[in-house]
């Protein structure tokens, strides 16, 4: 009996060592694997830090072709990452910040082809990096906005303005600098914008209306003061447009220029636009009525004589009224 339970006692410690053991190399495997992945992606990342940077060695020594298929490359490796948050290092990096410098130095001198790849890189810049202070400068701005283009534009003019415009409101929304957007006003920015939206195409419209939007949160009284009646003409003009962002950023850069302005009110009046605004306010996209009905709210208060208007208008009333309980009963239904 006692060499049985010895016997017993023995195959208990082999089981119990043996899954020790197993478990101790299924631990040990899942450590190295992430080891493993930790080090593939430092590295993997590091790699392209270090491919910016040979890109960088000697560029400005490059003929303009070598320095458009360098330019090529690191526009490749920005839009080739997928990962966030390795973007966002690689945006960071003292090797761009490098590159950058060199671009916005040279960027006039260059070629329009090269022009809208060095526009492309600053574009991916200004969506991921969250640290935009190299943009913050007075030669960046005074650069950028030569190359925005007021009158008839060829395609790639357009497309340079389209971008530039973006990238503006990108740096506007993120780092809320009011340095930045002066810096545009005292270049004249805000209206070479204004005259880009004018004439450009539907594309050049949206990204100046975006940025302008960023910019009157900052300097709403410069936006005022450089509206002029044929912007605001063609702005009403965009509410044709039926791309609900488009339409959001059209009609707060509306309700941006009225604002205890009655010379932009009574334009808007003139023109048609109480019905125009009827219309909007049963648009399906919810911030497009907040909007619409924060400019009817800025007539009001711009003439009070508007509110006896708008009740004339019962149907003004009765879509404000459907429009309200709707989202009340939506928050309704959604607290149960």
């Amino acid at each position: 009996m006692q060499k049985q339970d010895e016997t017993n006692k023995k195959k208990s410690n082999s089981n119990s060592n043996s899954t020790s053991t197993s478990t101790k190399i299924i631990i040990g495997g899942v450590v190295i694997g992430i080891a493993g992945f930790c080090a593939y992606k430092y590295f993997s990342s590091k790699n392209k830090t270090d491919s910016l940077y040979n890109l960088y060695q000697g560029f400005e020594l490059k003929s303009s072709q070598e320095k458009y298929e360098i330019l090529k490359k690191m526009g490749d490796i920005l839009t080739k990452e997928n990962d966030p948050k390795k973007l966002q290092q690689i945006c960071e990096s003292e090797t761009m910040n490098k590159f950058y410098k060199i671009l916005i130095e040279n960027i006039s001198s260059f070629n329009i082809s090269l022009q809208e790849i060095i526009i492309d890189i600053f574009l991916i810049i200004s969506k991921n990096a969250q640290n935009l202070n190299m943009f913050i400068e007075k030669q960046f701005v005074d650069e950028l906005v030569q190359l925005i283009s007021e009158e008839k534009m060829e395609e790639t003019e357009s497309r340079i303005t389209e971008k530039t415009a973006r990238i503006f409101g990108n740096i506007i929304k993120t780092t809320k600098e009011i340095k930045f957007a002066n810096y545009i006003q005292e270049k004249g920015g805000e209206k070479k914008l204004m005259r880009a939206f004018r004439n450009g195409n539907l594309q050049t419209k949206s990204s100046c209306a975006y940025c302008l939007t960023w910019f009157a949160e900052l300097l709403p009284d410069v936006i005022q003061k450089s509206a002029t009646i044929e912007f605001m003409e063609s702005l009403f003009e965009s509410l044709k447009e039926k791309e609900p962002e488009n339409l959001t950023y059209s009609l707060s850069l509306i309700n941006d220029c009225i604002k205890q302005n009655n010379t932009n009110t009574m334009m808007i009046f003139k023109n048609g636009g109480i019905e125009k605004l009827m219309e909007l306010l049963s648009n399906e996209n919810i911030q497009v009525q907040c909007n619409t009905s924060m400019i009817l709210s800025s007539f009001i208060e711009n003439d009070p004589s508007f509110a006896d208007i708008f009740c004339q208008k019962n149907r003004v009333i009765k879509i404000i009224t459907e429009n309200f309980f709707k989202r009340y009963n939506g928050q309704e239904n959604n607290k149960r």
